[in-house]
């Protein structure tokens, strides 16, 4: 999965997929609070790339809800 890291440049982090909720999946593992994660075009980027981040429609939702049990 990709990040953004420093200056806007694209890093690799390795994560432990969780259950799918809808049509997304819950990360267990590997992933920050703070970060924030690539969710188009990674099929083009390699770490270290330099990329312009916008904001998704997903972030929106508010990063605190959780699913029903």
């Amino acid at each position: 999965m990709f990040v953004l890291g420093a200056d806007n440049k694209v890093e690799m982090k390795q994560i432990k997929p969780g259950p799918k909720v809808d049509k997304l999946v819950i990360v267990e593992e590997g992933l920050k609070p703070e970060d924030k994660v690539v969710v188009e075009g990674q099929q083009k980027l390699r770490p270290g790339m330099q990329v312009r981040p916008v904001t998704s429609t997903h972030a929106q939702k508010g990063d605190s809800e959780k699913p029903e049990s």
